[in-house]
């Protein structure tokens, strides 16, 4: 049967019949959804989608009604990160499909519970968050009881095995590890990443999830000096830069909080903000001043009272907040906000006048 119309969106210039992820050949974005195809082909274009991109194996569909399933995947300079969402079904990689010589390494981390996978007598739930290493050279089953949805993390088995101090085994991996809190944390940027024209962000990307893999995997003792030095302190700084520009509207938000989301202390969030200049309370308030004053400015929150203003900020204390306003910009939030009116004006009179 001809397959018919799916929706793939990728990289301009790039070629879409690459196989599998592979550096050499897999353009740096490729997003493929599978509503773009008649409703019967749909999920055979999801499974050819899945064989060529993801891993070769058996793939039944055990849904009902019609499939709808998307894969998108990132090419971070050695790496492949993919994100797969799938209604019900069962994947079978055999020793016939091993013969494909994919013999790569896959961290697939959930996003949704409800697959299970067995691979070599381990056997995992997905759960949001915890993970499981995966050997493409090593026969599997995986099936769902509930639509899937999971990140998929891929490196070539000699890459990963020259650096590590394991043999190869697969494991189930626990939401709770330190190098699995920041690697979900490091996920949040995918979207970002990948809209990103900038190659040296996107190896940046992939190096540091490649760090973190290998932090879980083990390492020998001349790797993990070089990825402490290299790679686990700037990606976790950086997710702890993340976290606090998207929670800093939190008044609860403190270096406790976020080292209790990504396993450290909070000491070390501290320390980890010592290189940027900046402390985490200097990070945390200039956060909020700027969208406070992105706010003042913006003419459709004219309506906004500056107290829920600063309140959707992050500030408690009005006068504080009015104290620190002024320190950092030179003018109390009230003039900020009338000299915006008053240029907006001007420049609505100068274009009608035009």
């Amino acid at each position: 049967m001809a397959i018919k119309g799916p929706e793939i969106s990728q990289t301009k210039g790039e070629n879409a019949s690459s196989p599998r992820l592979s550096a050499a050949s897999l353009p740096h974005r490729l997003q493929i959804f599978t509503h773009g195809a008649p409703e019967r082909d749909r999920f055979e274009v999801y499974r050819e989608m899945f064989r060529q991109y993801v891993y070769q194996a058996q793939i039944e569909n055990r849904s009902e009604g019609v499939f709808e399933g998307s894969i998108e995947l990132l090419q971070a300079g050695s790496v492949g990160v993919s994100k797969v969402i799938a209604p019900q079904s069962t994947y079978a990689r055999t020793r016939r499909h091993i013969s494909d010589s994919d013999d790569s390494v896959t961290l697939f981390i959930g996003r949704t519970q409800g697959l299970v996978i067995d691979q070599a007598g381990e056997q995992h739930e997905f759960r949001p968050g915890n993970g499981f290493l995966y050997y493409g050279a090593i026969p599997g089953l995986a099936a769902s009881s509930a639509p899937i949805s999971m990140w998929g993390i891929k490196v070539a088995a000699d890459r990963l095995m020259t650096a590590s101090a394991r043999t190869a085994q697969p494991m189930s991996i626990s939401a709770e590890q330190p190098a699995m809190k920041l690697i979900t944390q490091y996920l949040h940027s995918f979207s970002t990443v990948a809209e990103s024209s900038d190659a040296d962000v996107r190896d940046a990307f992939g190096m540091h999830l490649f760090d973190l893999l290998m932090l879980i995997v083990g390492t020998d003792r001349d790797t993990l000096e070089l990825i402490k030095g290299r790679g686990l302190k700037a990606a976790r700084t950086d997710v702890v830069l993340r976290l606090i520009a998207r929670e800093y509207a939190s008044p609860n938000l403190s270096a406790e909080r976020i080292g209790l989301t990504l396993g450290i202390t909070a000491r070390q969030v501290h320390r980890l903000l010592e290189e940027t200049t900046k402390t985490f309370y200097e990070h945390l308030l200039e956060r909020r001043l700027l969208e406070a004053r992105r706010l003042l400015t913006d003419p459709s929150c004219g309506v906004l009272p500056v107290a829920e203003i600063a309140q959707r900020t992050g500030f408690v204390d009005r006068t504080h907040f009015n104290h620190t306003f002024r320190t950092r910009f030179g003018e109390k939030p009230t003039d900020a906000r009338e000299a915006a009116v008053r240029e907006n004006a001007r420049r609505f009179l100068g274009t009608s006048i035009r």
